[in-house]
């Protein structure tokens, strides 16, 4: 830094959340505390909220423990759901969602909020399995009919399976409650025949204390398998599709803990940690968020639902965070553009989530509604308690600027932001540790409006895309840290950048450069 404090610029946010170290330590483009916000190449802004999806609750407000889009050959496509143990559909996404009848003979869904299902689709069928992790409910299927008795027990013999997935033209299911560590298939393009020629079952690892959790396909060639303390591999390309491990000692802590991103499978070990894998090696992430991570119930493991949200690029892990919690009510995000960890704190209590046509995001919550999620039109959540306000902001590291003996004094800080139609920046700033001073900017355009303001010939007409405002700064001491936000209904935030100058203790005053 030298002897004086020049104007320092800071675009670079992309180093994400950290919350184990100290903040004193951390590199500017790191934060020690941050919430509701999505990175780009060159500042951040708030996320955007969620609308709800059915206006009303599916099973008078049964939990939601399954949700899938589901699109036949002939492009008719519909949102379906399993609420307690009634199954749902909605036409073309028109936001109502009709019960479907249960086939006499047919045994209805287990309701409770941990008997999550996993939906498959194969040859035009809708295929759902799973419900209970210790004694599976016997998988159902949908083929679009809307006449009578509509859903049903999937036909033939399937094993009544804890997990399952699709490849190569055949549906997999493994882990019944007899035999925790067996995967079966059906007859190729046929998942009504599991005993014709073709089908078949293989065993990873017997009698080792352990079960299959997730099974995931990783490419053309091969899917993963994983259990709970091991990972194999099935090649998948015909059968008898032979399996070997693949390594020992670290898995996959639940059906829903493992996702594709582009080849690469991101998954949580049974140690509450994100690794991934592309089939040759297993990569560890930084242990920045453990103070997070470690407090997960251990219980709750199994129930963590991971989904990669194309559009955003940022895989999300929705878990169950606290002592005594016993649902899913926090997001941990990872950020695969930047490759840096951001958290949502609110809107993302999720039991179940899906993506739809157009990259679209849907999230089935315990009330028996689902919500669209990442909605561009909103800003608040539909999902959280009236009025739902999305409360997105970055905070610094406490900045010591290479020298804790001399102290600083910030004279000003200019603040680049995108111009919203309406709305503040909301700040904080403070030295040594706290935050003592706050206040807010306007990031509208301070130019006349159409449709508002009145044409006169002195108005000047805005339309520029941002704006740079300057806040000036009291105080002084060793470190320094500034907070931006917005937590206001209906409002959004994008922050390009900021510039702080200032001077060290018995410097006079200086200009930014």
């Amino acid at each position: 830094m030298g002897s004086r404090l020049k104007a320092l610029h800071f675009s670079d946010f992309t180093g994400g959340l950290v919350t184990n170290s100290p903040s004193v330590e951390l590199d500017i483009k790191y934060s020690p505390d941050l919430d509701n916000i999505v990175l780009r190449e060159k500042g951040f802004v708030k996320r955007f909220g969620d609308s709800e999806f059915n206006a009303t609750a599916m099973n008078s407000g049964a939990n939601v423990q399954g949700l899938a889009y589901y699109k036949e050959s002939g492009n008719k496509e519909y949102l379906v759901a399993i609420a307690g143990a009634k199954m749902y559909r909605s036409d073309s996404l028109d936001g109502t969602m009709d019960e479907l009848s249960l086939a006499g003979g047919s045994a209805a869904p287990t309701a409770g909020q941990n008997n999550i299902w996993t939906p498959m689709i194969l040859k035009n069928l809708l295929i759902w399995v799973g419900g209970q992790s210790t004694s599976p409910n016997p998988p159902k299927s949908w083929d679009g009919s809307t006449a009578a008795n509509n859903y049903q027990n999937l036909a033939g013999t399937p094993p009544a399976g804890y997990m399952g997935f699709v490849t190569h033209d055949r549906c997999f299911i493994g882990r019944t409650a007899a035999e925790p560590s067996e995967l079966a298939w059906c007859v190729l393009a046929n998942p009504e025949d599991w005993t014709g020629a073709g089908s078949g079952q293989t065993t990873f690892v017997t009698n080792d204390g352990d079960f299959i959790t997730a099974g995931v396909p990783l490419n053309n060639d091969l899917a993963l398998i994983f259990k709970q303390y091991s990972i194999h591999y099935l090649a998948t390309q015909s059968a008898p599709f032979p399996a070997k491990p693949f390594v020992k000692g670290t898995g996959c802590c639940g059906k829903h803990a493992a996702v594709n991103v582009n080849g690469v499978v991101y998954f949580i070990s049974m140690d509450k940690r994100m690794k991934s894998t592309d089939g040759y090696t297993i990569t560890s992430y930084p242990d920045t968020l453990d103070d997070i991570w470690d407090t997960i119930p251990d219980a709750r493991r199994e129930y963590i639902q991971g989904i990669y949200e194309p559009s955003t690029r940022l895989i999300h892990w929705i878990v169950s965070k606290g002592s005594g919690i016993t649902a899913n009510n926090y997001d941990i995000i990872w950020d695969t553009d930047h490759n840096c960890w951001l958290r949502n704190t609110s809107g993302f209590d999720c039991n179940v989530m899906c993506i739809a046509q157009g990259y679209k995001l849907y999230g089935g919550h315990t009330n028996g509604k689902i919500y669209l999620k990442s909605n561009p039109l909103v800003n608040n959540d539909a999902s959280e308690t009236s009025p739902g306000i999305v409360n997105g902001y970055w905070k610094t590291a406490n900045m010591n600027l290479g020298n804790n003996v001399i102290s600083k004094q910030f004279l000003y800080a200019d603040i680049s932001f995108a111009v919203q139609t309406s709305g503040v920046l909301e700040y904080e700033y403070g030295y040594d540790y706290n935050l003592t001073a706050s206040g807010s900017l306007s990031t509208m355009d301070p130019g006349g409006r159409w449709d508002v303001d009145t044409w006169d010939g002195t108005l000047i007409w805005g339309g520029q895309n941002d704006l740079n405002s300057r806040i000036f700064i009291r105080g002084r001491g060793n470190n320094f840290q500034l907070k931006l936000c917005n937590n206001r209904k209906d409002e959004s935030l994008s922050v390009n950048s900021f510039d702080l100058s200032g001077k060290a203790s018995g410097e006079k005053d200086i200009n930014a450069t």
